[in-house]
């Protein structure tokens, strides 16, 4: 897997809409993994 930086990650975070705030917060540390699968699957839907 692909090494990113907190400052990095936390820019992409910010990318993701508002409404994911809440799922984030209840996975913390799962939550990057979470972005990347719902940045892929916006990608895919878009």
């Amino acid at each position: 897997m692909q090494s990113v930086s907190r400052q990095e990650a936390w820019e992409e975070w910010n990318k993701v809409p508002q409404s994911t705030d809440c799922l984030a917060a209840a996975l913390g540390p799962e939550r990057i993994a979470v972005r990347r699968l719902l940045l892929a699957a916006g990608a895919a839907s878009a």
